[in-house]
């Protein structure tokens, strides 16, 4: 987690898609609608899958936009004897949920001829072999309805959809069997005949994070924890690293990327922060280990580190945040833990006090602070495993009082992280779920009340969240550190103004506990480091990996 003092510009519509994932279809370069699939022509395309139960049809689905029009491609791995496969797109332009076709709503359907209506479904009235704005081929051929089409491409201009790049529409996929008359949608919840079941999706513009490439690996000590800072001062962001199994590491980088062990004799532990503590000017190393307390080792310039430094004995710190809570200028800690909450005052050369307050009776998971009632001084949002939701305010003198709960405690929160996510000025939050629950966005009302926002993001076993501005168009994006199949060790949703767009990463079998962003190979951009504690499901250590951010 990061302390969010300055705000990043986000774009949000209130009325669009909460409560749903919306598909992003990326930008590229235009397929030959031929139907023959030939060569890299659908590499980057957004890709959905459905069956049509009835007649044990396997649908494959691929879409992409070149910025004038909207090109799908419909695939049939297994195609079913005896049976044609006949696909259907669905579109609502203005997103508008009605529960009956509207007269913006359009229908277009590919088999021997191309049909399109505006307005209604099965309307036979305008078809024809070329439609002078859309087309799909092949079309089954008149007569020879036996002869099956494992693949149709289809093209839409954008002008005659009322589509454009960024904004949220309504959509649905569909084939039509026949003879069996059997259906399929995408989404499964989806009918021809309701426009309000259908999915989101948006159109998504050439800026953007176009790829992740998989940068170096490094470590395998069960890593929990990873923090990230110029720590030897020379211009690039280095890594620390909390190992639960052996030493903890400290990682510096070369500029580009690459890492090396710095070999500083540093403790196991859990939780790993860079903050400068006595105010000298130099990142120093703080780490946690649940049954000793918190630890530093002071910064003391030209590579040399002293020897580890007992800040509290306090014990179960699951999770810790360093930042100026009682205005005096330097860095106090708000310590995350199995029991109650604590908070050391630092004496402004790294000695540290507990202040004497005991917040919250619960098992914490994670903390974040910020400014979240914009009074000018930082307040902290813990949620954890068992207990629910707190958010304390600061008086500015370090004094905090609960201000709201946010969660039912039968509800399990693994991380949590604040951000500007609606662009109104103020910190949001994202809280990750553990297990098979949603992750969660819940908005600040600018006077530090936060509100569900419905909006609910799917992919199982959530860790850690990370925000950032990953396409470099200046909102705050969203990463997650997830375990659950089939998505292990990291999801990403781009922030498109008005909703939040998964984006396809590589796969990383790990299971991920925690993320921090920055530039780490100075590019200019934003790249991701996961902290790994295992491969996938099975208990051995797993290195932890670094995503660059390409081009």
């Amino acid at each position: 987690m990061r302390i969010l003092l300055s705000l990043a510009l986000v774009f949000w519509s209130a009325g669009a898609a909460c409560g749903a994932e919306v598909l992003g279809i990326p930008q590229g370069a235009p397929p030959s609608i031929d139907g023959l699939f030939t060569g890299p022509e659908w590499d980057g395309a957004a890709t959905v899958e459905f069956t049509a139960a009835a007649a044990d049809v396997r649908v494959r689905v691929h879409l992409k936009h070149d910025g004038e029009s909207l090109f799908v491609g419909f695939e049939y791995p297994e195609y079913p004897a005896g049976e044609l496969v006949i696909p259907e797109i669905l579109i609502d332009p203005d997103n508008g949920k009605a529960a009956m076709w509207e007269s913006d709503d359009w229908w277009f359907h590919v088999s021997a001829q191309d049909c399109e209506a505006q307005g209604a479904h099965d309307d036979y009235s305008r078809c024809g072999v070329s439609r002078a704005e859309w087309s799909g081929r092949p079309n089954f051929l008149p007569g020879s309805h036996s002869v099956p089409l494992d693949a149709i491409e289809i093209q839409i201009s954008l002008d005659l959809a009322q589509l454009a790049p960024g904004r949220v529409f309504g959509l649905a996929l569909t084939v039509a069997a026949w003879p069996s008359e059997a259906r399929g949608y995408w989404p499964e919840r989806a009918t021809i005949e309701n426009p309000s079941t259908w999915g989101e999706a948006v159109l998504l513009g050439e800026a953007g994070l176009t790829s992740l490439v998989e940068g170096a690996a490094f470590g395998h000590g069960e890593s929990w924890s990873v923090d990230i800072a110029d720590i030897d001062a020379d211009g690039d962001l280095d890594l620390l690293v909390a190992n639960a199994s052996g030493p903890s590491t400290l990682w510096l980088n070369d500029g580009l990327a690459g890492l090396q062990n710095a070999r500083v004799e540093l403790a196991s532990a859990q939780v790993a922060r860079c903050t400068d503590i006595d105010g000298d000017g130099l990142v120093d190393l703080v780490l946690a280990e649940w049954g000793q307390g918190v630890f530093a080792w002071r910064n003391e310039g030209g590579g040399e580190f002293s020897e580890r430094v007992q800040l509290s004995q306090l014990s179960g710190v699951v999770d810790l945040e360093a930042g100026d809570l009682d205005g005096d200028g330097d860095g106090d800690l708000f310590l995350a833990r199995m029991e109650d909450d604590r908070v050391l005052m630092n004496d402004g050369a790294g000695s540290f006090r507990d202040a004497g307050m005991h917040l919250g009776t619960g098992f914490s998971a994670e903390v974040a602070l910020g400014d979240i009632d914009l009074d000018g001084d930082l307040d902290a949002l813990v949620d954890g495993w068992d207990d629910a939701g707190h958010v304390w305010t600061n008086d500015g003198l370090g004094g905090f009082t609960e201000s709201q709960r946010l969660t039912s405690p039968e509800w399990h929160v693994n991380g949590l992280e604040l951000g500007d996510l609606d662009g109104d000025g103020d910190l949001d939050v994202v809280l990750v779920s553990s297990l098979l629950d949603p992750h969660e966005i819940w908005l600040n009302d600018g006077a530090g009340h936060f509100q569900d926002s419905g909006v609910r993001l799917d992919a199982p076993d959530g860790y850690d969240a990370a925000l950032g501005d990953l396409d470099g168009d200046g909102d705050l994006d969203l990463a997650l550190a997830v375990a659950g199949d089939p998505l292990l060790g990291l999801a990403v949703w781009m922030n498109e103004g008005d909703a939040f767009v998964r984006t396809d990463v590589p796969s990383y079998r790990g299971l991920a506990r925690d993320l921090v962003l920055g530039d780490l190979d100075n590019d200019g951009d934003l790249d991701i480091v996961g902290g790994y504690v295992r491969y996938a499901r099975r208990f051995y250590p797993w290195p932890n990996k670094i995503w660059l951010n390409g081009p």
